[in-house]
C-alpha cells in the first residue's frame, strides 16, 4: 500500500469535526436495505459541508456543483471542468458510512497533478487559485472503504 501524505490544515480539521458532531449517530438498528441509503449518507455530508462553506461567502460552480459516483474499493473517477484564473476555489468530498479514505487530486487537462488531499481520511479537501483559465479534471479515489460506496464533491468558488 502506497504511503499516505498527513497534512491537515485548519480548515480541513474544523470540516473534519463538524462532519463527526453532525453525524454522531447511535449504531444502526437496522441493517441498510436499499442502495440509496449509502446515497443519502454520501449527499448529507456533502450538504452539512456546503452549509459550513456558504458561511465563508463560497458560491457553487456554475454547471457542476454536486458530483457524486458510485466506487468499488481502489476506484477512480474524473470530471473534467472549468476554472477561471485568479479565483478562489475549494472542493470537499464525502462518501458514506462504508467509505474510510477518499481522496481528490486536481489535475491539468494534460493529466499532471497540480494539486492533490491524499491524507488517510474520509474528508479530502482541495483550497486552491489557479493561474489561468481552462478546463481542469477533478478526480475523485475510494481509496480504502469496507465496500463499495457512493462518493462525492462540491467544488465551491469565492
Amino acid at each position: 500500500m502506497e504511503k499516505k501524505h498527513n497534512k491537515k490544515s485548519v480548515c480541513k480539521a474544523k470540516y473534519t469535526l463538524l462532519i463527526m458532531v453532525a453525524f454522531l449517530i447511535p449504531a444502526e438498528i437496522k441493517a441498510q436495505t436499499s442502495i440509496f441509503d449509502y446515497l443519502t449518507q454520501a449527499l448529507s455530508k456533502i450538504v452539512a459541508g456546503a452549509t459550513v462553506i456558504n458561511l465563508a461567502n463560497y458560491d457553487y460552480v456554475d454547471g457542476n456543483c454536486i458530483f457524486g459516483v458510485y466506487l468499488s474499493k481502489g476506484a477512480a473517477h474524473s470530471l473534467s471542468t472549468q476554472f477561471e484564473g485568479g479565483v478562489n476555489y475549494y472542493v470537499f468530498g464525502a462518501g458514506d458510512n462504508d467509505i474510510i479514505d477518499l481522496d481528490l487530486t486536481l489535475l491539468s487537462s494534460a493529466g499532471e497533478v497540480l494539486l492533490e488531499d491524499s491524507d488517510n481520511d474520509a474528508t479530502p479537501i482541495l483550497q486552491f487559485k489557479p493561474n489561468y483559465s481552462g478546463n481542469m479534471i477533478l478526480k475523485i479515489k475510494n481509496y480504502d472503504s469496507h465496500q463499495a460506496g457512493f462518493c462525492g464533491f462540491c467544488p465551491k468558488f469565492s
